[in-house]
């Protein structure tokens, strides 16, 4: 499950381009495997192994690692997406404990998980109180139950979505619950470092799914137009459709050998936020719109239950939005240009 972990902790420390192969391939066959999947390895084991104390890596790493338990990440909130440094929930300072309320919206394998980073700001934080991201912290909650049944105050409920029906996305509730101090990662009043260090990892991530989404699309696409007649002739022979396809083709292979230079760049320890940006714009945006013309491509049929093209279309429909919407991966490119 977590094969980019170090070998310490039960993985073979594999690079960020395998890893990112990986992870098209398990998109390709399986877009919510590889969403549980790229959400343990990126979203939790990046910032436990980057972030995290010895004594935590050890006691959540292995299980991680081994695919035993999962982990969920929890940044988003009901009125808070692209702008993290906004957030609502609170962690209250009691005599070596937090205390945390607040609620967590669109979390990923939190009904399945047993490890949970989670961002809250501090209240009373007095430290660069002029910024927006002040006093907001990363926490590490571990549970001995699976969807923290244990911790008294975490109520966790399902959303209905549209799409990655495997995927849990779930609703999370924080009733004061209490945490030790030792549950900080990282350090306090740092989380947006810790977020924004993760997010670049994810979005690599999502650049990986949209490319095998993509690929999904393309492969069941083709295969029908091979079957499927229309005045005399197969769809693919024809012009409109044929030609089609091979742009899409095109498309999805150079944004992908774009994907891969990023990982490779991180992989070499180079600056990688930008190209991280850039690839999950383009390849999250370029599934989508694959998606939705390889629908048009079976005509009325990609509404029925008959073939799994509707479903790729549904799982596509998110990809530019989560991990930052389309529109924050175009502010993060032009950030460096306003510089004076």
């Amino acid at each position: 499950m977590g094969m980019s972990f170090p070998e310490e902790y039960g993985r073979i420390g594999a690079s960020t381009e395998a890893t990112a192969c990986i992870s098209s391939k398990l998109a390709e066959a399986w877009p919510s495997l590889q969403l549980i999947w790229s959400v343990n390895t990126a979203l939790v084991g990046f910032p436990i192994t980057t972030f995290g104390r010895e004594d935590q890596k050890r006691r959540t790493l292995p299980f991680l690692a081994s695919g035993e338990d999962f982990g969920c990440f929890a940044a988003t909130e009901t009125e808070v997406g692209s702008d993290l440094s906004a957030l609502k929930m609170t962690a209250e300072d009691h005599n070596g404990k937090f205390i945390l309320n607040g609620f967590k919206n669109l979390i990923t394998n939190a009904d399945r998980a047993r490890f949970m980073i989670v961002f809250a700001r501090i209240k009373g934080w007095k430290e660069d109180i002029s910024k927006r991201h002040a006093g907001i912290t990363a926490f590490l909650i571990e549970s001995n139950e699976i969807g923290f049944r244990d911790i008294p105050g975490i109520q966790i409920s399902s959303i209905r979505k549209r799409g990655f029906g495997g995927a849990p996305f779930c609703l999370v509730e924080f009733d004061n619950v209490v945490i030790s101090e030792d549950s900080i990662l990282g350090e306090q009043g740092k989380g947006m470092s810790v977020a924004l260090a993760t997010l670049d990892i994810g979005r690599l991530g999502i650049a990986s799914q949209g490319d095998g989404i993509a690929r999904r699309a393309l492969t069941e696409t083709r295969e029908y137009t091979k079957t499927r007649t229309v005045f005399d002739m197969r769809l693919i022979d024809l012009d409109v459709i044929g030609l089609r396809l091979a742009e899409h083709e095109a498309y999805t292979d150079v944004i992908w050998k774009g994907v891969l230079d990023a990982c490779r760049k991180k992989d070499r320890d180079m600056p990688f936020s930008d190209d991280a940006a850039k690839v999950k714009l383009l390849s999250a945006e370029n599934a989508r719109r694959v998606a939705r013309d390889c629908c048009d491509m079976f005509g009325g049929y990609w509404y029925t239950y008959d073939y799994v093209i509707g479903d790729i279309k549904n799982d596509a429909e998110i990809l530019p939005t989560y991990e930052g919407t389309a529109e924050i991966q175009k502010s993060v490119i032009i950030r460096k240009h306003r510089k004076l």
